[in-house]
């Protein structure tokens, strides 16, 4: 199969936009995984949050438009490392959800 499958596709996209949006809602309770030196930005700066913010919805709109989530910049880097990290968490979200359901299944949907 391919291998960016819709199935991978829409998990990446659901977790982009959903931790894209809770992102600044609840920060400071689950921050993001940053390397040490982005850590006070975030911590300090709204305006470096909402740009990490952006740099989730990027990944996800790409997606949405059928490009790869290929990353642009060191934020989206970073933003696609989490995304990544929690993409297996996307299944449980999307678990009865009838688009997700109508997607073609394939062998390395899971990979």
């Amino acid at each position: 199969g391919p291998w960016l499958t819709p199935r991978m596709a829409a998990k990446i996209h659901h977790i982009a936009i959903v931790d894209g949006a809770e992102l600044l809602v609840e920060f400071w309770i689950s921050p993001p995984y940053l390397p040490k030196i982005a850590r006070p930005f975030f911590r300090k700066s709204s305006a470096w949050r909402l740009a990490f913010r952006d740099c989730y919805v990027r990944i996800g709109l790409r997606l949405q438009k059928g490009l790869s989530p290929e990353p642009n910049c060191t934020g989206e880097e970073m933003a696609f490392h989490n995304i990544m990290h929690r993409v297996p968490d996307a299944e449980d979200s999307l678990w009865g959800d009838q688009d997700y359901d109508a997607l073609p299944k394939y062998p390395n949907d899971e990979d």
